[in-house]
């Protein structure tokens, strides 16, 4: 029989790959997925599609692969739905936003709650937080206004800079959504006491009562009154 050492390499690759195989297997590494978040304003009777996003079941990773912020009509103060939407039963599961939170001057953020179970995305939340604005941008920002201010003089129009900033920045949206993926956690189990036993009419048994001094050394007192008899007798005997 030939040993390991004369073994061809594709035949030592073989066993190698069997032996390792069971390791390799029990290493969940998940699946992967795909899910399309709606936007549905208040104002419209159908929802939109607002993103498809691709993620991983053990949260490892995730990607937006189309994304399409909402356009006016919608006021910076218009309230928005963002969630799902199954396109067959009707069914909205969701949370509700401002137009606003897709401004240039946000970051929007879609969190991704995934069931423990089948890793299906069950539910879904919604954030934005503010982006700082460098010194570059601000100056550029004021130069815009103050065209824009003079450009409205000249033509009479009514319409303030500020306005108009907030219009084109809905236009355009923010270019970026943010993904986070949410895997369920594991509660911790209470601690429990000890069952309470009850008796066969489903009342607490009577505690014991604490022992008397005689009642627990007893022996102790007998075995020297003992002792003493035997001790007194012997003495008796020797007279």
């Amino acid at each position: 029989m030939r040993g390991i050492g004369n073994m061809w390499p594709g035949q030592a690759f073989a066993c190698a790959t069997a032996l390792f195989a069971p390791i390799v297997s029990a290493v969940d590494t998940g699946s992967d997925r795909s899910v399309t978040i709606w936007s549905w304003p208040l104002t419209a009777s159908t929802p939109q599609p607002l993103a498809q996003v691709s993620y991983n079941t053990d949260a490892s990773s995730s990607s937006v692969t189309k994304y399409t912020p909402p356009k006016p009509p919608h006021s910076s103060d218009s309230q928005i739905r963002i969630g799902l939407y199954d396109q067959k039963t009707s069914s909205w599961k969701g949370v509700l936003t401002t137009a606003e939170s897709f401004d240039q001057a946000y970051k929007p953020q879609v969190q991704l709650l995934l069931d423990e179970d089948s890793g299906d995305v069950h539910h879904i939340g919604f954030s934005s937080y503010g982006v700082p604005e460098s010194d570059r941008e601000r100056r550029r920002r004021e130069r815009r206004e103050a065209k824009a201010q003079e450009s409205s003089q000249k033509q009479g129009k009514a319409e303030k800079p500020r306005r108009k900033k907030e219009m084109e920045a809905r236009e355009k949206g923010n270019s970026e959504l943010l993904i986070q993926i949410i895997k369920p956690d594991v509660a911790p189990l209470p601690h429990l006491n000890k069952p309470v036993i009850v008796d066969a009419e489903g009342k607490l048994p009577d505690s014991e009562q604490e022992k008397t001094f005689l009642q627990k050394y007893w022996w102790v007192i007998a075995i020297f009154l003992l002792l003493q008899l035997l001790t007194a007798g012997g003495t008796e005997d020797k007279k």
